[in-house]
């Protein structure tokens, strides 16, 4: 995978992860089984895409193993910062 096409697959990834997560809380918050069974379910595939995206991802991205894991294993907190460094690194590559 080009490096282009793992950034914007980690975008995505990360993005929706946090959504769903989002959605995952919000259904607990409103006490429906049915909602957390099917947002559990779909957070857990996300993470599990995302996870694997940025332990694929880290060298070809120049991350170190401390960051990955960091990204990892705080999650949802772990996706934003993620975001938030592909943002930083597309603005340094098109400036």
């Amino acid at each position: 995978m080009d490096k282009d096409r793992l950034i914007s697959a980690l975008y995505l990834t990360s993005g929706l992860e946090t959504v769903s997560f989002l959605v995952l809380l919000g259904a607990m918050f409103l006490h429906s089984e049915a909602g957390v069974s099917v947002a559990g379910a779909i957070h857990g595939l996300l993470f599990l895409a995302y996870t694997a995206l940025v332990l694929y991802g880290r060298e070809r991205l120049e991350w170190t193993w401390g960051f990955a894991l960091v990204a990892v294993i705080t999650g949802p907190i772990g996706a934003i910062i993620v975001l938030e460094r592909l943002r930083r690194q597309r603005r340094t590559v098109s400036a």
